[in-house]
């Protein structure tokens, strides 16, 4: 599974496999739009926002349900059959579309940017920032996702599965990729 990431990770890095977004259209009317809207703009608060996504994380992403790696059987059931041409245009698709609604609760704006920002080392807790950028409109190239306008319980059962370790399963021994983003909460 860990050579499978890499060489998905180095076709999409090579850009072996372009996205077609009016190609994804069927794709998205079959298999996405009751989760993720057919505009990427999830109704459902503990379903993501892929409205303006990263092509590079939404392919690395779905390749992993594909391989069983990241967790979640309902995803990883819709991704198996996906080809990688299928994952791509699902990628160039989703990044045309735009981001709607969504502002913080205003009570905990505060509290939040903070912590985006600085973190909590007294808790152990890293730097939003550092990888999603001041703004939190992620950096695609490096995989790290646009996190801006995201639904909060979405955020929150991710945040929890990193630290606990859930949201990418170890496969024959190997550290569960992207490894790097769990390596925060040791």
């Amino acid at each position: 599974a860990t050579l499978f990431v890499l060489a998905a990770q180095t076709a999409v890095a090579q850009g072996v496999i372009k996205g077609d977004p009016a190609k994804a259209q069927q794709i998205v009317t079959q298999l996405c739009v009751a989760c993720h809207a057919a505009d990427g703009n999830s109704p459902a608060p503990v379903n993501p926002i892929l409205a303006g996504q990263h092509p590079e994380y939404t392919e690395q992403q779905l390749k992993l349900f594909r391989a069983m790696v990241r967790t979640n059987p309902i995803m990883q059931a819709q991704a198996v059959a996906l080809t990688d041409q299928d994952i791509a245009d699902l990628a160039a698709y989703y990044r045309q579309q735009n981001q709607t609604g969504l502002e913080a609760d205003p009570s905990l704006v505060q509290a939040g940017e903070r912590l985006y920002r600085a973190g909590d080392p007294a808790r152990g807790i890293p730097s939003c920032k550092a990888c999603h950028g001041p703004a939190g409109l992620g950096n695609g190239p490096a995989r790290w996702p646009l996190v801006r306008a995201q639904h909060s319980l979405y955020t929150y059962n991710q945040l929890k599965n990193y630290a606990n370790r859930a949201r990418y399963v170890a496969v024959q021994g190997q550290p569960s990729p992207p490894a790097q983003a769990e390596m925060m909460y040791d």
